[in-house]
Protein backbone atom coordinates (compact mmCIF):
# COMPACT_ATOMS: atom_id res chain seq x y z
CA UNK A 1 0.00 0.00 0.00
CA UNK A 2 2.86 2.13 0.68
CA UNK A 3 4.23 2.18 -2.25
CA UNK A 4 1.35 3.08 -4.13
CA UNK A 5 0.64 5.85 -2.27
CA UNK A 6 4.29 7.22 -3.46
CA UNK A 7 3.67 6.25 -7.16
CA UNK A 8 0.56 8.54 -6.66
CA UNK A 9 1.48 11.57 -5.31
CA UNK A 10 4.39 11.52 -7.64
CA UNK A 11 2.20 11.07 -10.80
CA UNK A 12 0.14 13.54 -9.19
CA UNK A 13 3.08 15.92 -8.69
CA UNK A 14 3.95 15.62 -12.27
CA UNK A 15 0.36 16.36 -13.78
CA UNK A 16 0.55 19.11 -11.44
CA UNK A 17 3.99 20.11 -13.17
CA UNK A 18 2.59 19.39 -16.68
CA UNK A 19 -0.57 21.48 -15.83
CA UNK A 20 1.60 24.26 -15.14
CA UNK A 21 3.66 24.10 -18.03
CA UNK A 22 0.76 24.14 -20.17
CA UNK A 23 -1.45 26.87 -18.57
CA UNK A 24 -0.53 29.86 -20.81
CA UNK A 25 -1.13 33.27 -19.96
CA UNK A 26 -1.39 36.08 -22.46
CA UNK A 27 1.31 38.67 -22.91
CA UNK A 28 1.03 41.76 -25.30
CA UNK A 29 3.87 42.66 -27.41
CA UNK A 30 4.72 45.49 -25.00
CA UNK A 31 5.14 43.43 -22.43
CA UNK A 32 7.84 40.80 -24.08
CA UNK A 33 9.44 43.48 -25.70
CA UNK A 34 10.02 45.36 -21.90
CA UNK A 35 11.25 41.85 -20.54
CA UNK A 36 13.49 41.10 -23.62
CA UNK A 37 14.80 44.82 -23.28
CA UNK A 38 15.58 44.52 -19.47
CA UNK A 39 17.40 40.76 -20.19
CA UNK A 40 19.13 42.71 -22.67
CA UNK A 41 20.35 45.99 -20.69
CA UNK A 42 20.69 43.40 -17.40
CA UNK A 43 23.70 41.83 -19.09
CA UNK A 44 25.20 44.84 -21.45
CA UNK A 45 27.55 47.06 -21.15
CA UNK A 46 28.54 49.20 -23.74
CA UNK A 47 32.37 49.36 -23.13
CA UNK A 48 32.16 45.31 -22.61
CA UNK A 49 35.35 43.35 -24.15
CA UNK A 50 39.02 42.97 -24.17
CA UNK A 51 41.27 46.20 -23.81
CA UNK A 52 44.62 48.11 -23.52
CA UNK A 53 44.73 50.41 -20.52
CA UNK A 54 46.37 54.12 -20.78
CA UNK A 55 46.39 57.36 -19.65
CA UNK A 56 46.60 61.16 -20.29
CA UNK A 57 49.34 63.50 -18.55
CA UNK A 58 49.36 67.30 -19.25
CA UNK A 59 47.49 66.65 -22.25
CA UNK A 60 49.33 64.08 -23.72
CA UNK A 61 48.84 60.34 -23.99
CA UNK A 62 51.02 58.76 -21.41
CA UNK A 63 51.34 55.07 -22.98
CA UNK A 64 49.59 52.27 -22.19
CA UNK A 65 49.92 50.60 -18.60
CA UNK A 66 48.29 47.33 -18.94
CA UNK A 67 45.12 44.96 -20.28
CA UNK A 68 41.49 44.99 -19.29
CA UNK A 69 38.51 43.09 -19.45
CA UNK A 70 35.24 44.74 -18.83
CA UNK A 71 31.64 42.74 -19.00
CA UNK A 72 28.32 43.73 -17.70
CA UNK A 73 29.41 42.05 -14.17
CA UNK A 74 33.16 43.10 -13.73
CA UNK A 75 35.88 45.63 -14.68
CA UNK A 76 39.47 43.79 -14.53
CA UNK A 77 42.83 45.63 -15.21
CA UNK A 78 45.67 42.99 -15.46
CA UNK A 79 47.26 43.49 -11.83
CA UNK A 80 45.29 46.33 -10.73
CA UNK A 81 41.67 46.72 -9.92
CA UNK A 82 38.64 43.89 -9.64
CA UNK A 83 35.67 45.68 -9.61
CA UNK A 84 32.45 43.85 -9.48
CA UNK A 85 29.48 46.02 -11.05
CA UNK A 86 26.84 46.02 -8.98
CA UNK A 87 24.57 48.94 -11.56
CA UNK A 88 25.03 49.92 -15.40
CA UNK A 89 23.26 52.95 -16.98
CA UNK A 90 24.86 52.66 -20.43
CA UNK A 91 22.62 56.03 -21.20
CA UNK A 92 24.18 58.14 -18.70
CA UNK A 93 27.84 56.10 -19.47
CA UNK A 94 28.43 55.57 -15.48
CA UNK A 95 28.82 52.34 -13.70
CA UNK A 96 28.72 51.55 -9.70
CA UNK A 97 31.24 49.23 -8.57
CA UNK A 98 32.33 47.19 -5.37
CA UNK A 99 35.93 46.55 -5.11
CA UNK A 100 37.77 43.22 -4.30
CA UNK A 101 38.15 42.14 -1.21
CA UNK A 102 42.12 41.78 -1.97
CA UNK A 103 41.84 45.85 -3.17
CA UNK A 104 45.24 48.09 -2.55
CA UNK A 105 43.60 50.98 -1.99
CA UNK A 106 39.51 50.29 -1.19
CA UNK A 107 38.87 46.71 -0.52
CA UNK A 108 35.05 46.22 -0.81
CA UNK A 109 34.42 49.83 -0.65
CA UNK A 110 32.20 51.36 -3.57
CA UNK A 111 32.86 53.51 -6.24
CA UNK A 112 31.54 54.92 -9.76
CA UNK A 113 33.22 55.35 -13.09
CA UNK A 114 31.76 57.66 -15.93
CA UNK A 115 32.68 56.83 -19.64
CA UNK A 116 32.88 58.62 -23.10
CA UNK A 117 31.40 57.23 -26.13
CA UNK A 118 33.26 54.66 -28.11
CA UNK A 119 35.30 56.59 -30.62
CA UNK A 120 36.82 56.61 -33.43
CA UNK A 121 38.72 60.18 -33.34
CA UNK A 122 41.85 60.99 -32.27
CA UNK A 123 42.14 57.98 -30.32
CA UNK A 124 45.82 57.25 -28.91
CA UNK A 125 48.33 55.36 -30.92
CA UNK A 126 46.32 55.66 -33.98
CA UNK A 127 43.99 52.90 -32.58
CA UNK A 128 41.11 52.35 -34.80
CA UNK A 129 38.75 53.18 -31.44
CA UNK A 130 38.97 54.18 -28.25
CA UNK A 131 36.92 55.58 -24.88
CA UNK A 132 38.44 57.38 -21.94
CA UNK A 133 36.94 56.47 -18.54
CA UNK A 134 37.67 58.38 -15.51
CA UNK A 135 36.68 56.67 -11.54
CA UNK A 136 35.34 59.93 -10.39
CA UNK A 137 34.08 58.12 -6.91
CA UNK A 138 35.67 56.06 -4.65
CA UNK A 139 36.52 54.74 -1.25
CA UNK A 140 32.61 54.88 -0.40
CA UNK A 141 31.29 52.38 2.07
CA UNK A 142 27.44 51.66 0.60
CA UNK A 143 26.36 51.57 -2.95
CA UNK A 144 24.09 54.46 -0.99
CA UNK A 145 27.10 56.91 -1.18
CA UNK A 146 28.79 56.28 -4.13
CA UNK A 147 25.13 56.55 -5.49
CA UNK A 148 24.70 60.36 -3.98
CA UNK A 149 28.24 61.45 -4.23
CA UNK A 150 28.23 64.67 -6.58
CA UNK A 151 31.37 64.38 -7.86
CA UNK A 152 30.88 65.30 -11.49
CA UNK A 153 33.46 64.58 -14.31
CA UNK A 154 34.25 66.79 -17.84
CA UNK A 155 34.64 64.81 -21.37
CA UNK A 156 35.47 67.49 -22.79
CA UNK A 157 38.44 67.96 -21.18
CA UNK A 158 39.26 64.34 -20.96
CA UNK A 159 42.96 64.63 -21.46
CA UNK A 160 44.28 67.31 -19.09
CA UNK A 161 42.08 67.66 -16.32
CA UNK A 162 38.22 66.11 -16.46
CA UNK A 163 38.71 64.12 -14.19
CA UNK A 164 39.06 65.66 -10.44
CA UNK A 165 42.05 67.69 -11.74
CA UNK A 166 43.58 65.01 -13.92
CA UNK A 167 43.60 63.24 -17.34
CA UNK A 168 41.15 60.58 -17.74
CA UNK A 169 42.25 57.23 -18.70
CA UNK A 170 41.50 55.71 -21.80
CA UNK A 171 41.45 52.34 -22.93
CA UNK A 172 42.14 50.72 -26.98
CA UNK A 173 41.90 47.23 -28.60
Amino acid sequence: MRKFRTKAIILLFALSLINTACFETEKSDSDNSAIITALVQANYIEVGGSWQVGFYTGGSDGGVFGNASITAQSWIEQGGQKLTIVEVDNANRKLYYRASADDSFNPNKYGRIDWTAIHSNSCPSSASRCFEYCQAVFGKNTLAEAKSDSTTTDPSNFKSSGCGGFGWNYMIP
